[in-house]
């Protein structure tokens, strides 16, 4: 199976998201919403979500920080049927302490949680 991004209907990226992370990884799950990607802090707040796909979710990524994303892809088989999947990251960032990563991981079964049917 050969995995590709198709964006749904545009819609602008949003700085933060309104609603919970939880709230919008529905939006992200939902094949027909443009929402297709969301980002959270270690402390699970929103801080990034959008419909501009995989490039601009790793843009808004923090290399200072432990963040929790999810995103929205369609897979694509031989015979050209599509299925929506759900891709659930931990993200840590290049400019992150042993002492920051080993405290914001502690979140990773909440995060993990609020991505519920991810993977």
């Amino acid at each position: 199976t050969q995995s590709t991004w198709a964006p749904a209907k545009p819609a602008p990226a949003a700085a933060g998201g309104s609603g919970s992370a939880a709230d919008l990884w529905r939006e992200v799950t939902d094949q027909h919403s443009a929402r297709n990607w969301v980002i959270c802090d270690s402390s699970l707040a929103v801080v990034g979500s959008g419909s501009g796909g995989l490039a601009e979710l790793k843009a808004t990524l923090d290399p200072k920080q432990v963040q929790f994303a999810g995103f929205r892809v369609f897979a694509v088989d031989e015979q050209g049927s599509k299925r929506t999947k759900t891709v659930f990251v931990v993200w840590i960032g290049s400019g992150v302490s042993a002492l920051a990563r080993g405290k914001a991981l502690r979140m990773k079964d909440q995060a993990s949680q609020a991505f519920s049917g991810a993977g």
